[in-house]
């Protein structure tokens, strides 16, 4: 398990013994996003700068830094199958990685998540964008929410997306038809993930 601090340390823990495995510092900046890739035990951290950092646990801790968005980042994700990272900034881009290679892709598109071959997006807005990531084009808009969407994510098998809004609502929306098929209510206060 990953946690994730103000006092800019990662920390891996291991599950079952209750222990912390590992800890790395000297970020500069407070950690606002880790996630495990697949492949390689590779850890993806999100400084708030304007770079990603791979970490591979085998060699113990060797740093790979990625760069290429002109604002702090944000926000990463890992595709399912661990090849590839999805990045937004607040450079308003998002940005496709090759964890292989550690480059970027030439494309890049107006600003979360990725998955089957498309990345989902929203960027202080009432609506979610459907992207491909082939072409860079918009496949889908999500209109729905009345106030700002906090998160939005697909299902496992990709058909669905769920977004939260500071509507107090959550929509689980159709990923072929663009459409929405429930709105769940019932929180009293925004809903941030």
């Amino acid at each position: 398990m990953i946690s994730l601090s103000y006092d800019e340390k990662v920390r891996i823990w291991h599950v079952e013994l209750g222990e912390k495995y590992r800890s790395f510092d000297g970020h500069g900046f407070p950690i606002y996003f880790a996630d495990f890739s697949s492949i390689k035990n590779i850890i993806v951290l999100c400084p708030f700068s304007n770079t990603i950092n791979l970490v591979d646990l085998e060699p113990r801790g060797k740093l790979i830094t990625l760069k290429g968005h002109e604002g702090p980042v944000v926000c990463v994700d890992v595709s399912l199958d661990g090849k590839y990272i999805v990045s937004s900034s607040k450079d308003k881009t998002i940005r496709l990685w090759d964890i292989h290679s550690k480059k970027k892709f030439k494309n890049s598109w107006p600003s979360k998540y990725c998955r089957k071959n498309s990345i989902l997006s929203f960027y202080f807005g009432y609506t979610i964008d459907i992207w491909d990531v082939k072409t860079g084009k918009r496949l889908k808009q999500l209109k729905g929410h009345s106030d700002f969407v906090r998160c939005a994510r697909f299902s496992p098998d990709g058909q669905f997306v769920i977004s939260c809004s500071l509507d107090k609502t959550m929509r689980i929306w159709n990923v072929e038809s663009g459409k929405e098929m429930k709105a769940l209510t019932g929180h009293s206060d925004y809903i941030n993930d």
